[in-house]
Order: C-alpha cells, then structure tokens, then sequence
C-alpha cells in the first residue's frame, strides 16, 4: 500500500478572513482581552487533518508549523485521537500535584529513556513553555542561590511575569522593570481582613539589593459589626475581656 498522500494544495475561497471567520474576529475584540499577540493575518481555524487546516469560511491553509510546535504529528492524527477518546472515556483529570496515576511515571520513564541527559532523570510536567522557563529559573535560583540571570536581546520565553523579565523579542516587552529579584524584594504578605474594626497596619520592606524600605499602610473603614459572623466575633471578644 502506498504510503504516498495525494496531491493537494491551498484553496483560497473568500476574502481573508471570510464572512463569518470576520464576525469571530469581530466577537473576540470584543470579549476576549486584547493581550494576546495575533497577527495581522486573521486565520480563523475550524478542523484540520495532517498538514492542512480549514478556517470556518472553507478556505484550506498548509500549515507550516505544526499547530505553532504542538502537533508534530500533524493534525488529528488517528493514534492520537484515539488514545485521546480511550482515555476521555476513563478519567480525564486528576490533579497531578495532589494525587498519583500511571500515565506520569509511565511518561516519565520514557522520557528518561530517550532524552540525551545522563539517566536518571526526573520530569517536571508543565502546561505551557513559559511555565517549564518558571520551573527553570526557580531551580536555578535554588541550586546557586542567585538572583540575577542572562538574556539575549530579541529573545522569547514566555508572558508569565519571570519569563517576560527575560523576554524582548517585540518593543513592548522590553521596558518591563518587575523582575524576579524586585518581585521578591517588594512583595509583603499581609494578614487577611477577618474583622470588621478598623485597623492600621504597617509594613517596611526592605530590599535586599537596596537599603530603601517601602512602608506600606492598609486603613480598612469602621464599620458596625451587623453580620451574624460579626456578632459572634464581638461576644467573643466580650467575654475574653478585650475591646472590639
């Protein structure tokens, strides 16, 4: 049997994008936040199968980068569905971080067998690049116990606040000044607001890198006690002989 996919080629059938990729565009400015980094070229995707992808308006696209490095085996690739619906059909979360099952050593095992790293390995299990860059730096600042880190201009690493420090690939994202150090330095951590009676509270964080504190003063309103949790709290306090 020939292994050979017939030819195919683009098919381009309404203006890019079409009417109704248009009105999706149109929805997604309007309730999706603007963050994102979309190109100027507006492909509204509708179904895809190996190499090729078909936006909502029919047009056909040859994608040339693999669902942007994700499907590396193309597009709704058989095996993958079905190992996909196998597994939908038995469990389809379970949060790896509290609980245990299989499929995370089985994965992991293997990744320790083809990885070109000197065995044994052990695998951090992430949901997006930016989140292994994360993983990355916090090893590194635990392993060194560091704070400061490289980076190459026009570099990309992801949009959480860590990667973003280190990324400048687009103009926007280079003046970003919160870095890890700073984030860490400037952070205070303050008791949540339980009562209803006015309280002051302030905090001098010093930073590490300066001598400069930052004073930060919290004034919560005086507000009567009229909640039934707020009653309670005030007969207790009553009968321990302290004043509300």
């Amino acid at each position: 049997m020939s292994t050979i996919a017939p030819p195919k080629k683009p098919q381009i059938n309404t203006a890019l994008p079409g009417p109704l990729g248009q009105k999706i565009v149109e929805a997604d400015a309007q309730f999706v936040t603007p963050s994102y980094p979309r190109p100027s070229f507006k492909l509204v995707a509708d179904r895809a199968e190996g190499v090729w992808v078909t936006d909502v308006d029919g047009n056909v696209f040859l994608d040339c980068n693999a669902g942007v490095a994700v499907c590396s085996t193309g597009h709704c690739h058989p095996e993958v569905v079905s190992a996909i619906q196998e597994q939908t059909a038995k469990l389809i979360h379970m949060c790896g971080t509290d609980y245990y099952y299989r499929q995370m050593p089985d994965l992991a095992r293997k990744l320790d067998e083809i990885v070109p790293i000197k065995a044994p390995t052990r695998t951090h299990f992430a949901n997006s690049g930016t989140e292994a860059i994360e993983t990355a730096l916090k090893l590194a600042m635990h392993a060194t116990g560091r704070e400061k880190f490289i980076a190459f201009f026009n570099s990309f690493h992801g949009r959480t606040l860590g990667s973003l420090s280190l990324t400048s690939s687009r103009v926007a994202q280079r003046p970003v000044t919160l870095t890890i150090p700073t984030a860490r330095s400037t952070t205070a951590s303050i008791p949540f607001p339980l009562t209803a009676s006015s309280r002051k509270l302030t905090l001098r964080v010093t930073s590490r890198a300066r001598a400069n504190a930052l004073t930060l003063t919290v004034m919560r309103k005086r507000t009567r006690a009229t909640s039934p949790f707020g009653k309670r709290l005030k007969r207790k306090r009553k009968r321990a002989g302290t004043r509300s």
